[in-house]
């Protein structure tokens, strides 16, 4: 145990769990995935649903490389072309170009230059004494597929990370992949590429150039698992010195329902009101009341949203199974054929598809929040086009599935609670 910790320390749902004094549980199977493709040169495409862990995944994995400087993290590529991405590789360089060397006594300026495909490039003049001698410096770069910049990369040992990047426009993923292609025949094994994103990215990269097919790896993060969880709740606990029982444990754990972001702040928040309280250990107390806490100020929005959902008069309710289902569906977008099959095990009868369409539809209107969405789906031949079904708030997965854990363990807001949260227009 580390002394003198703040429970803001070891449990960090809103940063990302860098330091040792961290807690953090290693994703095995997605880990594993990135270091066997990493030294292959293969470009793994890291997805998941949201709040599953994906960035903090990348981070760690690459904190040595950042902690040398050569981690460069696109945060997003939305309204972004690869010139964008090239001036901040540059920039977190720091690196230019000397090609002129002048006797002067100029001020220090700066100026402009045009490079290629990469538009405009800020050049660097640096005045002043220097010797009696004004050296004017430019980053120079041509194209994305320029061997000059790959180089500067790879000489660096450049891990590049584009962040969101079921974001980017097409024309941003066809400028990736023909860089991508370059820099796999530059034969270095650096600069690295890993994209964050969701599992349509890898398609749609492959048919913006399908000679990238090779170089392309998806690489899935899961929900925490049990044993992953319950590493979190213990390790950052235990340091702490706040002991927790196991079936405190096993509560936390279902409550999170996998979300790591979720998990963290479930601790944080139960942890601190122990300590505050002068308590050496975790009690039901401070869980039910973080889970209220949670529930009726943090995710207030959310919790109303899914409570008026939900409201229903019918024996199956199935709204509120329709809304378990897209929750528990291993993938983000889900057909009614997923959802026919998931409600029948549900409710233990043979559910037909009728019977949701008017349900799923409801839950697609304003009157209920507008929880769900289509998602058109051309069929193969081009002739029809079919929806999928998707939340429009990627947070209510996890969220839901948080909210069945609550309900099973008998810890869902009052009526009279959820009554006093705000309305669904937000006021």
């Amino acid at each position: 145990m580390a002394p003198n910790l703040e429970p803001g320390e070891v449990f960090t749902p809103n940063a990302f769990p860098l330091e040792h004094y961290n807690v953090y549980a290693a994703r095995e199977a997605a880990e594993r995935a990135l270091e066997e493709s990493i030294p292959r040169n293969q470009v793994p495409v890291i997805y998941g649903e949201f709040g599953v862990g994906k960035t903090t995944l990348v981070k760690r994995f690459f904190r040595k490389e950042e902690q040398e400087g050569r981690f460069i993290h696109v945060l997003s590529p939305a309204g972004k072309n690869l010139d964008d991405v090239a001036k901040l590789v540059l920039e977190e360089l720091s690196y230019a170009v000397e090609i002129s060397r002048e006797d002067t006594r100029e001020v220090s300026a700066e100026t402009s230059v045009e490079a290629g495909v990469f538009g405009t490039l800020k050049a660097k003049l640096s005045g002043g004494l220097r010797g009696g001698s004004t050296v004017r410096e430019e980053l120079v770069v041509t194209a994305p597929t320029d061997q000059g910049l790959l180089k500067v990369m790879a000489e660096a040992g450049v891990i590049l990370a584009i962040d969101e990047m079921h974001k980017a426009s097409d024309g941003f993923r066809l400028q990736l992949a023909e860089m991508l292609k370059a820099a796999s025949n530059l034969g270095r094994g650096y600069p690295k590429v890993a994209i964050v994103g969701t599992t349509a990215d890898a398609s749609e990269l492959v048919r913006q150039d399908a000679g990238i097919d090779r170089l392309v790896r998806e690489v899935r993060v899961e929900p925490m698992t049990e044993d992953e969880a319950t590493f979190v709740v213990t390790d950052g606990m235990g340091k702490l010195a706040l002991e927790v029982s196991e079936e405190l444990v096993r509560s936390i754990i279902r409550t999170a329902a996998g979300a790591p972001a979720l998990l963290q702040e479930i601790c944080l928040d139960v942890a601190e009101r122990a300590i505050e309280g002068g308590a050496t250990g975790i009690t039901r107390e401070h869980l039910e009341a973080s889970i209220a806490r949670f529930l009726l100020s943090s995710q207030a929005r959310l919790t109303a949203l899914y409570m008026a959902a939900i409201e229903t008069t019918g024996p199956r309710r199935y709204r509120k199974q329709i809304l378990r289902a897209m929750a528990e569906s291993p993938t983000d977008f889900v057909t009614m054929e997923e959802l026919t099959r998931r409600v029948s095990a549900y409710v233990s009868a043979e559910v037909p598809s009728t019977a949701l369409s008017g349900p799923l539809r409801e839950l697609k209107q304003l009157q209920f929040g507008q929880i769900l969405r289509d998602v058109p789906r051309p069929s193969a031949d081009g002739t029809r086009v079919y929806n999928l079904n998707a939340f429009r708030d990627p947070r209510m997965k996890a969220f839901i599935r948080a909210m069945n854990g609550v309900e099973q363990q008998g810890w869902l807001p009052s009526p009279a609670q959820i009554a006093a949260l705000p309305s669904l227009s937000g006021e």
